[in-house]
């Protein structure tokens, strides 16, 4: 699912459970954790401190990025992005820090 696909055909309002916020968080995470910029700081991130400072220290990051980012000028769906970025922080954080290692995934699947 890309980005776009995330907010096609409805605002992020018209999310009614908390399941459906869940996989669009977990949809989020798994985004950033793809970004080819951004993802080599996670793994050395991941590996230099634990899981659990990591999740804490990266909700606070995307709370502040959802703070800034409301001073700027928004469109209706940029608003709606920006409050779940801002409720969802922690579980978004959360899913990255599960993410698993994919070495290992690799060689996990190389066996069957």
């Amino acid at each position: 699912m890309s980005v776009p696909s995330l907010y096609s055909g409805s605002s992020l309002s018209s999310i009614n459970s908390i399941e459906e916020l869940d996989v669009a968080a977990e949809e989020l995470a798994s985004l950033l954790l793809k970004d080819e910029i951004m993802e080599p700081f996670y793994n050395k991130a991941l590996k230099k401190v634990k899981t659990k400072r990591f999740k804490r220290n990266f909700a606070q990051l995307l709370n502040a990025f959802a703070i800034d980012s409301r001073a700027e000028p928004n469109t209706v769906l940029k608003l709606s992005a920006i409050q779940f970025v801002r409720v969802r922080a922690k579980h978004v954080a959360s899913c990255m820090g599960k993410q698993p290692d994919p070495l290992r995934e690799e060689a996990v699947q190389s066996m069957h």
